[in-house]
C-alpha cells in the first residue's frame, strides 16, 4: 500500500466528504475518488459507506483510519530522520516545467529541496507541453509540472495531481469586457484575441480556440506573439484580450486576470515522472511543492 493512498483515505475519513477533502488535497474530486477505490481494490476491502448521509466508515475503514494515523506520523519521522543524516548528499533532478507560470510552486520546493540537500543540483528547462513530454520519454528530465486534459492518458508515467486549472481572462485594467468581475466569453467576438503562437505553446492555443468555439464564436482576429511576456504587454498596452489558466498566470501590473462565464477550458497540473526511474531528490521535491501549494492561491 502506498502511504500516498494511505494520506489521501485519511483525508477522506476525516472530512466524510470526497468535496471537501479534494478541496483539502487540492485534487479533482474524480481524481481522488479513483484513488480511494485503488486503495479498495489493492487491499480487497471496503473502506467507505457512500450511501450513508453522511459517509461513514465501514469497521475495516475504521481500522485502517485509526491504524493508519499513527502509522503516516512514524513514516513521516523516518524520512525526515533520514534525511537528516543524509543532508550533505548531492545527486540532481533534472524539472521541466511549463512556459507560464507556476514560480510560486517551483521555486519553494528547490528551496526545500536545498535545505535538505545543499549540494543538490536542480537543473529547470522551460518547455511547452508537447516538449516535456518528449524530454521525460527520453530521460533529459527527471520530472515535469505538466498542463493537461482530464483524459490524458500517460501510459507508463506516474502522475500526481496538483490543481484544477480553469481559463481566465486578461483584460487590461479597468476594460469594457469586465463586468460584474467576470468576463462573458461570448463578448469577445468584438476584440481581437491575443494568443502565444501555436508552435510554442500548442496545447494553450488549441484550448483557446476550443474555448471560444464552444461560446459560438471565432475571434474577430488573432494576434499571435511568441511568448508569454509579450502577450501581457500586447494586452496591458490595450491591443487586445488574451485567456490563460488561471494557475499559470503570471499577475502583471496594468492587466485585470478575471473568471470567464460559462467556466470553460478547465486543464489539470500534475507532476509527472517515469516509474521505472528513482530519484531521491524527487519526493524531497514533491514533499516542498505540496507544501508551497498549501499556502499558494491557486485553485
Amino acid at each position: 500500500m502506498e502511504l500516498r493512498l494511505l494520506r489521501y483515505f485519511i483525508a477522506v475519513a476525516e472530512e466524510r466528504s470526497f468535496t471537501a477533502a479534494a478541496r483539502r488535497l487540492r485534487l479533482s474530486q474524480p481524481s481522488l475518488s479513483q484513488q480511494i477505490q485503488l486503495l479498495e481494490r489493492r487491499m480487497g476491502v471496503t473502506l467507505l459507506d457512500r450511501a450513508a448521509h453522511p459517509m461513514q466508515l465501514t469497521p475495516a475503514g475504521q481500522h485502517l483510519f485509526d491504524a493508519g494515523r499513527q502509522l503516516l506520523e512514524a513514516a513521516d519521522e523516518l524520512v525526515n530522520a533520514t534525511r537528516r543524516r543524509g543532508s550533505a548528499s548531492g545527486g540532481e533532478l533534472r524539472v521541466g516545467v511549463v512556459k507560464h507560470g507556476l514560480y510560486d510552486l517551483v521555486q519553494p520546493a528547490i528551496a526545500h529541496v536545498l535545505t535538505i540537500a545543499p549540494d543538490a543540483r536542480l537543473p529547470v528547462r522551460q518547455l511547452a507541453g508537447t516538449a516535456q513530454l518528449a524530454a521525460l520519454r527520453r530521460s533529459t528530465i527527471d520530472l515535469m509540472l505538466y498542463r493537461h486534459t482530464h483524459t490524458t492518458t500517460f501510459d507508463d508515467l506516474h502522475v500526481l495531481p496538483l490543481f484544477d486549472d480553469p481559463m481566465i481572462a486578461m483584460a487590461p485594467s479597468g476594460h469594457p469586457v469586465i463586468e460584474n468581475g467576470t468576463v462573458a466569453l461570448h463578448r469577445l467576438d468584438r476584440y481581437p484575441l491575443v494568443v502565444v503562437r501555436r508552435d510554442s505553446m500548442p496545447i494553450a492555443y488549441d484550448r483557446t480556440l476550443a474555448a471560444c468555439r464552444d461560446a459560438g464564436f471565432e475571434p474577430s482576429a488573432i494576434i499571435e506573439i511568441e511568448e508569454p511576456y509579450t502577450m501581457a504587454l500586447t494586452v496591458a498596452n490595450g491591443s487586445g484580450i488574451g485567456l490563460t489558466g488561471a494557475g499559470m498566470a503570471d499577475r502583471y501590473p496594468g492587466i485585470d486576470y478575471v473568471p470567464v462565464t460559462p467556466r470553460s477550458g478547465t486543464a489539470e497540473i500534475s507532476a509527472v515522472w517515469r516509474v521505472e526511474a528513482p530519484n531521491p531528490l524527487r519526493e524531497i521535491f514533491l514533499e516542498g511543492l505540496l507544501n508551497a501549494l498549501k499556502n499558494s492561491t491557486h485553485v
